[in-house]
Parts: structure tokens; C-alpha cells; sequence
């Protein structure tokens, strides 16, 4: 990760300005010079220029930010595709959220039905989904996204000649495209989500596929491959500076939702507390901005007061109360209804199966759909739980995980199947968490702040008897 310090030049606007209109209308000098200026100049005085030079002409926008909202496959990865290496990511977050701060209205309102879409996928209510998905495109056109979800659920309802064709279709639009990388990404997001296509077979072949990398750009383009499509193999070993300057082909949503698997990672791997601060930071100026749940666990670390109250979700706490205190069939009641009524979390399924265990029960469906992913996960889970030899178990959970890497439940999954000791995945674990919970306190790494995050807990809920471990 490359972390050079970036001092902030005191350059009047007229300046920033100039330098955009002297790259007049070259499109490699136009991403030179704001790859030159977003390293050297930030905040209010970079906003601020932008917004004199979009005035000037509403070409220079799609020059300096790209197609934020394509309408079409056809324009979808056809930004501006001259890269220039990065300097600083911090500084490229910084970027990306001058252009979430544009557009704060239209993300806030996707990440509402991006979530709707989330749920209705794992309950298995796939006609919804997709009706969701069209109110998406109809308001915010296409991205990467919005395609891997169509081939989740085409593989999931069991039309996959329908991704086939989809993918089909795609191709012959984008056969003389000159730029970005979407039939790629979407070739290997179609193998992601089908069940037929074993997930450690997926791992092998993307790591054997850019060997023979030479330059520094297909090195480049390795790691943004390998951090895209096989994120959670890869955010611990992948240089992540490549990743959002390459993304920013493709949709603003597509370039929101990398950045949140970017700062997590970000936050994972840095080695002391200023870098996880850090990250928090960021993380909470984009919270403010678009109130996103899955960005709850990183504003958490160090900005508890800027949460939003539905963090303090008092039926979730109050079902860990349930399992706690060893009211197994209450228990079970309140991981049902909460799995249908708010949100299907990881961790309520797992509490799910150990209370039904801990009644030597049967496994019971969690949800009316019997072949739902929720279900298929919460099964396997109990299996898993229950079987002394439980290889193939953990395998099969594994496929599924890996066909809904796009989803934010697999990253709880992936961390319990794989997770281990050290500090990256203990963070992985807390980071999946988008409500209080005090397990969290985890995270924390000295006594004064697990007490700290416990305490302001205890002021927004009601009383439980569960308390967490220091």
C-alpha cells in the first residue's frame, strides 16, 4: 500500500483551474493533470475548482469524473481509461468522495435499495429482486453491480440460460470497445455466482491467469483483477493503490461500493491505531453523507457519537439477550421474525442453529422459502455444527459464499469458515457487524475503549442482562 504524505499547497482556485483548461480537450493530459492535482490539493479549494471548471463546460465533468450513471452497457466502462499510478489512497478516497458528495441524493437512495435487493435475494424472493433492480437501472442506469446481481439470481432461480444470455448480449455490444474491462469482470462474476462452478476451481484459475505479468501495468491490472473478483482471498495480500484508479471506468456505484471493501481493508491490514483511525474517518465522512449500514462498524471505531440510531437496534440485542441467558425457543421466534421483518445478519443464524442444537432439535427452515440462500447457509451451518466430520459441509457452505461474495453477508461467512487469530481477521469479524453488538469490543485495543463503546451502547438501549466479556 503506498502511503506517501501529501502536503496540502495553499493554490488559489483560478490556478487549479487554469491547469484543467491548458489540458483543453486531450483526454490522457486531462487524467494527468487531475492525477497531479488530487495529490497535491484537497478539500474545500479542489471542490471548488471543480465546480468553476464543470461551469465552463459540462464535457470537462465526464472527462475529469468519467460516466457516473451510464445509461447503457454500451457506455458502462468507458470513462476516461488513461491511468495514472497512485500516489496515496487516502487521497483517492478523498477523491471519490468529492464526487459521493455531488451525488449524495442518488447514492443514499441506492444503498436503500441496494439493501431491499440484498434481502429479497437471500429470502429467495427472486421475481422482487429483480423488480428492484429494475427501479435501479430505470433511476441510476447500469454498473457492474447491478449485472452480477441479475446473474446471481438467474443461477439462483435456476435460469441460467438467462445469464448466458445476458452475458451474450453484453458482449456482442461491447465486442469493439476499445476501454475498460466490464466482459472481463463479468465473465468471472457469471463463473462467481454459478453453483455448478466449484469455488475452489475459481480460486485456482484466477491465480494461475495473470502469471506472466511483466510491466507495471499488468501487475497493476493483476491486482485490481484479483481485489475485484476474489476480494476476500486477496485483501490481505493484493496492493489495493490500483484498485478505485481503475474502477473509476465503470459506474459511480460500481466506484462506491469497491470503496467500501477498500477501507475495510484498509483498516484491516494497517499495522497501528492512527491507520485504523484513520480509516474511520474517512469511513464517517461518507456515513454522514449517505447514512450507509455497512459502513456503521468502521465510523464505530472512533466515532461513536456520528451514528445513526438504528444502530442501536434493541430487537437484535434483545435476541442475543434471549440466546444468553438460555431461552432457546424464544430465541429461535426472534431470529425468524428477524431475519424476515429487518435483516437477515450472519450471526442470527448461527444463534439460530446453536439454540436449536442446544434443544436437540432437528434443523427447522429459518425462513418459509425451503430453498432460499438463507436457508441453504443456516442448514449447512447446522450440519456444520453438528457433524463430527463436516469436510464436505464446509466445502458446500463454501460454494455458496462464494457465489454471494457481492452480498455483505459474506463476509461474516468467510470469516467463519476461514478466519483465524491474527489481527486482520478478528477486524474482518467486527467489521461484518453493522449494529451494536457487544462483541464488537473486540476490536478495541485497550481496555478504556472496549468500556468506552459498552457504555455508550448501554445509554441508546434499553437494559439486558447479556453483557460481552472485556
Amino acid at each position: 500500500m503506498i502511503k506517501k504524505v501529501i502536503k496540502q499547497k495553499n493554490v488559489p482556485i483560478f490556478h487549479v483551474v487554469q491547469q484543467f483548461l491548458n489540458a483543453k480537450n486531450n483526454k490522457k493530459e486531462f487524467a494527468r493533470t487531475a492525477a497531479k492535482i488530487k495529490y497535491n490539493i484537497t478539500g474545500e479549494v479542489l471542490s471548488k475548482s471543480l465546480d468553476e471548471i464543470f461551469k465552463v463546460s459540462p464535457h470537462f465533468k465526464q472527462l475529469v469524473w468519467g460516466n457516473l450513471f451510464p445509461a447503457n452497457v454500451s457506455e458502462l466502462g468507458e470513462g476516461n481509461s488513461f491511468f495514472f499510478k497512485s500516489e496515496n489512497i487516502i487521497c483517492d478516497f478523498k477523491w471519490l468522495y468529492l464526487q459521493i458528495n455531488k451525488y449524495k441524493s442518488e447514492i443514499s437512495e441506492y444503498v436503500k435499495m441496494r439493501d431491499g435487493v440484498e434481502k429479497a435475494i437471500l429470502l429467495g424472493y427472486y421475481d422482487e429482486a429483480l423488480e428492484k433492480l429494475d427501479v435501479i437501472y430505470k433511476k441510476f442506469g447500469v454498473s457492474i453491480w447491478y449485472y452480477e446481481m441479475k446473474l446471481l439470481i438467474y443461477n439462483y432461480s435456476d435460469n441460467e440460460e438467462k445469464s448466458l444470455e445476458l452475458l451474450t448480449e453484453i458482449n456482442l455490444q461491447k465486442k469493439d470497445a476499445k476501454h475498460g474491462f466490464v466482459p472481463f469482470l463479468l465473465s468471472y462474476l457469471y463463473k462467481r455466482c454459478s453453483k455448478n462452478y466449484s469455488a475452489f476451481a475459481y480460486d485456482s484459475e484466477l491465480a494461475n491467469k495473470f502469471k506472466q505479468n511483466r510491466t507495471e501495468f499488468q501487475k497493476d491490472r493483476y491486482s485490481y483483477y484479483l481485489f475485484r473478483l476474489n476480494y476476500y482471498k486477496s485483501y490481505k495480500s493484493q496492493d489495493m493503490s490500483p484498485v478505485l484508479i481503475m474502477e473509476a471506468t465503470n459506474s459511480l456505484i460500481d466506484r462506491y461500493n469497491i470503496f467500501i471493501y477498500l477501507v475495510k481493508a484498509y483498516f484491516a491490514n494497517s499495522e497501528d491505531m492512527n491507520g485504523r483511525r484513520l480509516a474511520s474517518v474517512i469511513s464517517t465522512k461518507f456515513y454522514r453523507k449517505v447514512n450507509d449500514s455497512q459502513l456503521a462498524s468502521l465510523v464505530a471505531y472512533s466515532n461513536t457519537k456520528c451514528l445513526n440510531p438504528s444502530y442501536f437496534d434493541q430487537e437484535y440485542l434483545e435476541l442475543l439477550d434471549a440466546y444468553y441467558q438460555g431461552k432457546h425457543e424464544l430465541c429461535c421466534v426472534k431470529c425468524k421474525s428477524y431475519v424476515i421483518r429487518k435483516t437477515p445478519y450472519f450471526d442470527v443464524l448461527k444463534l439460530y442453529c446453536r439454540s436449536l442444537i442446544a434443544m436437540n432439535k432437528m434443523y427447522i427452515p429459518i425462513c418459509t422459502n425451503q430453498n432460499s440462500i438463507l436457508n441453504t447457509i443456516s442448514n449447512l451451518l447446522y450440519r456444520a455444527m453438528t457433524s463430527p466430520n463436516n469436510d464436505e459441509v464446509i466445502n458446500n457452505l463454501y460454494q455458496v459464499n462464494k457465489n454471494i461474495y457481492g452480498l455483505s453477508i459474506a463476509g461474516a461467512l468467510d470469516e467463519y469458515l476461514w478466519g483465524g487469530k491474527n489481527r486482520s481477521n478478528r477486524c474482518m469479524k467486527c467489521l461484518s457487524l453493522s449494529c451494536f453488538d457487544p462483541l464488537y469490543s473486540e476490536i478495541f485495543e485497550t481496555l478504556e475503549a472496549k468500556e468506552e463503546y459498552l457504555n455508550y451502547g448501554i445509554l441508546n438501549l434499553k437494559p439486558c442482562n447479556y453483557s460481552a466479556p472485556l
